[in-house]
């Protein structure tokens, strides 16, 4: 089990009334925590109260208006090119199907990862002016496709662009750019996502065809498609975003389109409900496996289609794409534990980075996501095919990794992204001097690497675990970026029972404080891996829900991690950082400390008598600090690493411990990092 890095940001609060009530005090604690301080900010939050902004304020909208507008009344070929994300499909869709609507000669056209990679290239641009389109309008692509526009323009074709990216240092040479790039840090529009700028597209369209703003009318036929890529392309649900994605999602738990419905039915999500958490991790997943490892054209017939049985058969498709997704995803982390397991040195770089032939660039990026979680840093994941090396990273809170990709590109061919994740492709021979330069820039930015953690909003004691409480912070959602679930501390608590459950993949916990018992779930958590014992007093940072079954409402109190009374996690970071240091061969500030025989031996007979050892590093340690005074967790680490080097420990899977040749007498001079430390 791994203890997390938490980070309070807990904030004193008062009294905040909302719609001519007090807030439970818990809920006020939170909005605090996010700057939401007085009654005034909490009710313009919590009532969603942002107004859609008008769309012809957009910038070049009222040209883009008048191109598009033109080439329907002239019958002009009409191409829609978009792009294989969730985001990119549900733009395409949306635009398809108002342009079909409205009479248009309209096709789209959206290039799979595999082959094409993202956005306009030269070659798709000189068959798409030999089949005679001759209007393109891009969705959630094109601010940066400058060479390939002008070559578009040159051949006589219009172009529209829409997109929401980075806006480059040279705009393409369109009819007409609209990016809520351009709108100021605090425009309400600043960070919608692709499919919002095409809905706001549409809406300008028929807002010049009826003379009325028409956007809420317009929502109710298109805000189920807006709500899934606002919530699945991670963007800050703030300013006109929050009010798409709450107002989306009230559609969309009444949508009628039959591709939405079947993929809920084989998803098992139930939409009448619908919460930003379904979508995010059940619909938003299914369309995006599309475009990672099958065909986004199904997705795009899943989401037209009108026809049930049709509808059924494409989202059946889906499903054997995502269970496919889940396969390769477990088959490129199993190469990935081999290879940290014959070098573990990689764990001890400040970025890990993993290497692999012929990964799958579809799950690629998910797999650096998921050994961030586990190893707690900024991770890289690497699959070189055919001498091209393609990566996807992932960053943690505090470390821009596309700060670190740009400031190392000289021989990248292509890159991009943002501070939490990046993409990247060069040449496999110049693999080795990136990653080396990667490192560098890492070493001289941050001699001290930040850390996965997990952000605390606020404390809650048992006593608030309420029904009507809980139901409270639905004023909150809809949850996502910039506006994430809250996390809270219950501290202090003494575990009272501990039993497995979903076939032993799962806890099901109680614990108690005071005259008060709290239940908790404790999902993807084995009791072999449970570290904590009934009796033990623990903090737990967790997620409150409410559970609906056989007509009754219950609270529902997920774990989100775990820490020991009194765990002192500025040490044990500070340790971890100096253990790493001392395994590239740097000099710590920190100093480091002697390991005693004796301390080994304790180490070594609790895993011999307990082995395979299955908590993981940071169980073990809070098991054996309490056998030994003066066990620091920088002694621990190099006891796992010492047993490592002479022979004596053997982990057949991650965080796994087995003592092996136990009856082997072994000289700790041989190991590397008893000398280390010996010489301190």
């Amino acid at each position: 089990m791994r203890f997390f890095a938490w980070k309070e940001k807990f904030t004193q609060a008062g009294q905040i009334i909302f719609d001519n009530r007090p807030l439970p005090a818990f809920l006020c604690r939170v909005l605090a925590s996010r700057g939401i301080g007085d009654s005034a900010a909490a009710q313009s939050f919590l009532s969603c109260g942002q107004p859609l902004c008008d769309p012809m304020l957009l910038r070049d909208m009222d040209r883009a208006v008048v191109v598009i507008r033109r080439a329907i009344d002239e019958g002009k070929k009409i191409l829609i090119f978009g792009d294989y994300d969730c985001d990119g499909i549900t733009a395409t869709v949306l635009l398809y199907e108002y342009l079909e609507g409205e009479g248009a000669d309209v096709c789209y056209y959206i290039p799979e990862r595999i082959g094409e990679g993202y956005g306009l290239s030269m070659a798709t641009m000189e068959t798409i002016i030999a089949s005679g389109i001759e209007l393109i309008i891009t969705v959630d692509n094109g601010i940066s496709a400058l060479e390939e526009i002008r070559r578009a323009k040159e051949a006589g074709l219009e172009v529209v662009v829409t997109d929401h990216h980075a806006l480059p240092q040279q705009l393409p040479p369109a009819d007409a750019v609209l990016d809520s790039a351009f709108e100021p840090e605090d425009s309400p529009s600043r960070y919608l996502c692709g499919a919002a700028m095409a809905f706001k597209l549409i809406s300008a369209l028929e807002q010049q065809a009826q003379g009325d703003d028409v956007q809420e009318m317009m929502l109710a036929q298109y805000g189920d498609l807006v709500a899934i890529a606002t919530l699945a392309d991670v963007v800050p649900l703030t300013g006109e975003n929050r009010t798409l994605a709450r107002m989306g999602l009230e559609i969309l738990a009444q949508t009628q389109r039959p591709g939405l419905l079947a993929l809920a039915r084989n998803a098992k999500a139930d939409l009448t409900t619908c919460q930003s958490d379904t979508v995010s991790f059940l619909i938003a997943p299914r369309i995006n496996v599309t475009g990672r490892i099958g065909s986004v054209d199904t997705a795009v017939q899943l989401l037209l289609t009108q026809d049930e049985e049709q509808a059924d058969l494409l989202s059946q498709q889906i499903e054997k794409w995502n269970a496919e997704r889940r396969r390769l995803e477990e088959a490129i982390s199993a190469e990935m534990t081999e290879t940290l397991r014959q070098k573990p040195a990689l764990l001890h770089r400040r970025i890990l980075t993993l290497v692999g032939d012929d990964w799958h660039l579809g799950v690629i990026g998910i797999s650096a996501a998921r050994m961030l979680e586990r190893y707690r840093k900024p991770c890289i994941v690497i699959s070189c095919t055919d001498g091209v090396a393609r990566g996807s990273a992932r960053s943690v809170e505090g470390f821009s990794i596309i700060d670190a990709v740009t400031a190392c590109s000289e021989k990248l061919t292509k890159f991009g992204g943002h501070p939490m994740a990046a993409g990247f492709t060069l040449a496999e021979s110049d693999l080795p001097a990136f990653i080396d330069a990667l490192e560098q820039y890492a070493a001289e930015h941050y001699p001290i690497m930040p850390v996965h953690v997990v952000n605390l909003d606020a404390p809650v004691s048992p006593e608030e675990i309420t029904v009507p409480n809980v139901e409270a912070m639905s004023l909150l959602s809809p949850f996502g970026c910039k506006n994430p679930a809250p996390v809270f501390l219950l501290s202090g608590v003494i575990i009272q029972s501990v039993s497995a459950i979903g076939n032993g993949n799962h806890l099901r916990m109680s614990v108690a404080s005071g005259r008060y018992t709290v239940p908790l779930l404790y999902f993807g958590m084995t009791v072999g891996e449970f570290p904590f014992a009934v009796g033990d007093r623990v903090d737990v940072a967790c997620t409150l829900g409410i559970n609906d079954y056989n007509e009754q409402r219950t609270v529902t109190v997920r774990v989100v991690n775990l820490h020991p009374v009194g765990w002192k996690q500025g040490e044990i970071l500070r340790a971890q950082a100096a253990f790493e240091a001392v395994m590239r061969g740097e000099e710590t500030a920190d100093g480091t400390e002697p390991l005693t025989r004796q301390e080994l031996a304790v180490v070594f007979r609790y895993l011999r008598d307990h082995s395979p050892v299955t908590v993981g590093t940071d169980g073990l340690y809070y098991i054996l600090r309490r056998k030994m005074e003066g066990y620091s967790y920088l002694k621990h680490l190099a006891a796992l690493q010492i047993m490592r080097e002479v022979g004596l420990l053997a982990e057949p899977e991650p965080e796994q411990f087995i003592i092996v040749n136990g009856d082997k007498k072994v000289d700790l001079q041989q190991s590397a990092t008893f000398r280390k430390l010996q010489r301190g």
